[in-house]
């Protein structure tokens, strides 16, 4: 897939390089590009000169053009290139062209991701600048920043909670009128010391990576300080959690998915339904509640940095309440809207069964609301990647 081949820029002003690593990433089909290691004298800006010194260590010759007239882009053959771009605050921000079409320039914008816009936007936009690819040799040796934390432990972790997963479901599996008591209790002590080994590897993990990096936030200044230490701490849940949360969330999810459908063919309807509803949800709160939470940020960010005259500063608050009121209530109708549709769903399957009976109604309703919870963890978790990479990257420039 071609979307493969991007990473975010690791700063704000670090649009050249990454852009460069995206090209190279492009022209060789090698994603190992996107880990290029930045040169010993790691610069805050790269002139189009640095990075056509990078490119030559890499067996690559750009050569810039400036064009008089715009359109003559068009008659370019050679793609992908870099161009650049002039913001809304005039600053010059060079991104990769992958082709022009009569109607649509396809960009790569190492801030944003692939990109699809008008011809005569871009053409409002570029700078009549753009730098193409002269020479192509052999790939040369890729000096690759070191991973974060190293797969043999990431992979490690993954494997140690599997493992003590699968006790659990296995000890599960056994308790039944016809088993002897010592299978599962022999599968639930494996469980606990597999939980315990892979609860103390993971604090050993967690350890070594605040030894690395922790004091590295420092900052003369308390007010940097402090916001690197909560960036530093929001990444670190995320980065760990994440794989826990997607493992915990689909191993739950399926066994209950297996003994829903077990006792009852009929629940597989149900249980359709419910993934149906969560991934609607998963759908609303990303395209709708995403947009009011980041105003809501950049709101609190704006009030606590600037400063405001009285009204303005009223008017901020009076926003930021409205915006919290309104996530609050978003977050009210999802929850009872889900309650409601596993009480309905619990009562049909009674309903179906001719089992009306309150302890299979509770049983069934208890099923399908922790269902619905690890399948909305599920879609969320999974669906994390563009944040997860973006706080990656700049955890990357900053502490690598």
């Amino acid at each position: 897939m071609m979307r493969k081949y991007f990473v975010f820029q690791g700063n704000d002003h670090d649009c050249g390089f990454t852009s460069l690593k995206i090209l190279l990433a492009l022209i060789f089909k090698n994603k190992k590009y996107l880990l290029l290691e930045k040169p010993n004298n790691k610069k805050k800006y790269y002139s189009y000169f640095d990075l056509g010194q990078i490119a030559i260590q890499q067996g690559v010759t750009l050569k810039m053009y400036e064009i008089e007239k715009k359109t003559q882009l068009l008659h370019n053959e050679k793609y992908p290139l870099l161009v650049d771009l002039v913001t809304k605050e005039k600053e010059v921000h060079l991104v990769v062209l992958r082709k022009l079409t009569k109607k649509y320039a396809y960009l790569i914008d190492p801030n944003l991701g692939y990109l699809k816009i008008k011809l005569e936007d871009f053409f409002l936009k570029w700078n009549k600048t753009l730098l193409v690819v002269e020479n192509k040799s052999e790939q040369k040796t890729i000096n690759i920043v070191e991973p974060i934390v190293s797969i043999k432990k990431k992979t490690l972790l993954v494997l140690l909670q599997i493992f003590s997963s699968f006790f659990a479901l296995v000890a599960l599996t056994f308790i039944s009128q016809e088993s002897l008591f010592i299978y599962p209790l022999g599968f639930f002590l494996l469980f606990i010391l597999s939980e315990i080994l892979f609860r103390r590897y993971q604090f050993k993990v967690l350890e070594t990576f605040d030894e690395d990096f922790l004091h590295k936030t420092y900052d003369a200044n308390k007010y940097k300080r402090k916001e690197n230490y909560l960036a530093f701490f929001h990444f670190k849940k995320l980065y760990f959690l994440r794989p826990q949360i997607i493992i915990s969330s689909l191993i739950i999810a399926v066994f209950l998915f297996a003994i829903l459908v077990l006792n009852n063919i009929v629940n597989l309807i149900f249980c359709f339904l419910l993934v149906g509803f969560s991934l609607i949800v998963f759908l609303y709160e990303k395209n709708v509640n995403q947009k009011h939470v980041l105003l809501l940020k950049e709101l609190e960010e704006e009030v606590f940095k600037n400063e405001f005259k009285s009204a303005d500063q009223l008017n901020h608050y009076q926003k930021i309440i409205e915006l919290t009121y309104l996530l609050a209530k978003n977050e009210t109708y999802k929850k009872y809207l889900s309650l409601f549709l596993c009480v309905v769903s619990a009562l049909l399957l009674a309903a179906f069964s001719y089992e009306a009976k309150l302890n299979y109604f509770l049983f069934h309703f208890f099923a399908y609301l922790f269902f619905l919870e690890k399948t909305n963890e599920l879609f969320q978790t999974l669906f994390q990647n563009r944040e997860i990479n973006f706080l990656k990257a700049r955890f990357i420039d900053k502490y690598l």
